[in-house]
């Protein structure tokens, strides 16, 4: 072995060097994009990639395709099958792709044409190896991105073509490998999540006790429902808290925002923004007590759901994208985030959502939601049952995600060491 000169590469065997990405290429280019207006442009049988197409993995089929004209009218080039391409600009910068078919690209791919001396999916899998040192070159500040020039300069192992070819065959077998057991972990996950959601769909709808008399809750999407408990609807049941900043507020007041994007349905609220009120989003408006829950009314498909359960969230400013509701004397908040949980509830704010790209939901319609409720002792029960229960269902989620990082580290070390030639492809 040998030191390469390169840090991000390290060493490598003493019959190899190092060379720019261009030289393993016949040529290095970008994409282009046709006018998104004209509609003739699109839905013909061109296969189409935007940067979000490179995903670090064999890219199968394109989701978007453009007629002749819009390939006529753009600076898009035609890519050969079996080519690496990568995002240049975006969340998916420095992101890798392999493509299989001939297709095109927008302007924020770059394609790799390989030359006689490249076997493409040998620099597939350098490049992915290089992601961090491939950011290194990124410029510009919210939309950076890294220019075809530097995708061209970028320093990559220089490495025999039957060798390429022996490294590249190997890792696919052994990529795929490790793929299959992180789909399976990954199915498992789904299945945890479908289980847990099914646990509290039972709870909230037919309590704990299997043996208590039912009657028809007279609502066809929740059934029957436990004879002693009712059924009304959600302005019944809690208050729209409309508390919001004044536009008058201090300007110099600081605070921690609450984006749509930035709560999840498994886990809450997981991330926030500091303002100032005067920098501050103009939807950063909503203000929450403790007791009260969140869900978000625009981009319904997101499920943002979570309970206002400690002061440190009970602080935060919530998007005006957010309903905050305040659940009555009768009704324990806990009880009814569950219910804003349960399958028929968020199968009923998917019915009542308008639109297709950005589904919502009006404040009116989300409080005619029927949901089924027994007294607020039981209510505590069943929550306090639905919490031991989710947490089992979350610590086995965990654990399975894990290994899936673990798995995904695993094959990223695989990949580093063969490409690199710090372990060698036995015969």
């Amino acid at each position: 072995m040998k030191y390469s000169g390169i840090p991000w590469i390290g060493e490598i065997p003493n019959g190899w060097s190092t060379i720019q990405a261009k030289f393993y290429c016949k040529s290095v280019y970008a994409g282009g994009t046709p006018d998104s207006n004209n509609m003739d442009y699109w839905d013909g049988d061109i296969p189409w990639l935007p940067s979000g197409a490179c995903q670090d993995c064999v890219v199968k089929e394109a989701k978007k395709f453009i007629t002749q004209a819009g390939f006529d009218n753009s600076t898009t080039k035609l890519i050969p099958p079996y080519t690496t391409i990568m995002a240049m600009t975006g969340a998916t910068c420095g992101n890798v792709g392999y493509i299989t078919f001939e297709a095109c690209a927008n302007q924020s791919v770059v394609a790799y044409i390989k030359r006689s001396n490249l076997f493409s999916k040998y620099l597939f899998y350098a490049l992915l190896s290089a992601r961090e040192y491939i950011l290194t070159y990124q410029t510009g500040g919210a939309q950076a991105g890294i220019n075809v020039q530097n995708c061209k300069n970028f320093i990559v192992p220089y490495v025999p073509i039957a060798e390429q070819q022996k490294i590249a065959s190997f890792l696919d077998g052994k990529c795929a490998e490790i793929d299959e057991m992180i789909a399976l972990q990954e199915k498992i996950v789904e299945e945890l999540k479908a289980y847990k959601q099914s646990v509290i769909t039972e709870a909230v709808t037919k309590g704990l006790n299997p043996d208590v008399p039912m009657k028809d809750s007279g609502i066809e999407w929740i059934g029957e429902i436990p004879e002693h408990w009712e059924v009304g609807r959600m302005k019944n049941l809690c208050n729209q808290n409309p508390n919001s900043l004044s536009e008058k507020t201090d300007k110099d007041i600081e605070f921690d925002y609450v984006d749509i994007g930035s709560v999840s349905f498994e886990k809450g609220v997981f991330n926030t923004e500091h303002y100032k009120f005067s920098e501050a989003p103009s939807r950063a408006r909503r203000k929450a007590n403790f007791g009260d829950f969140i869900m978000s009314t625009v981009r319904t498909y997101l499920r943002a759901i979570d309970v206002i359960d400690t002061q440190e969230k009970a602080n935060y400013i919530y998007s005006t994208g957010f309903a905050v509701l305040t659940p009555k004397a009768h009704i324990s908040y806990k009880f009814l985030s569950y219910i804003s949980k349960s399958q028929y509830f968020l199968e009923q704010v998917t019915t009542l959502s308008r639109g297709i790209n950005y589904p919502s939901i009006n404040s009116t319609d989300l409080m005619t939601i029927c949901v089924a409720h027994p007294s607020i002792e039981e209510q505590i029960q069943i929550s306090d049952y639905l919490d031991k229960r989710c947490t089992e269902i979350d610590n086995l989620i965990s654990i399975k995600l894990s290994k899936i990082d673990s798995l995904k580290e695993y094959k990223k070390s695989i990949i580093y060491e063969y490409v690199t030639g710090k372990k060698e492809v036995k015969e």
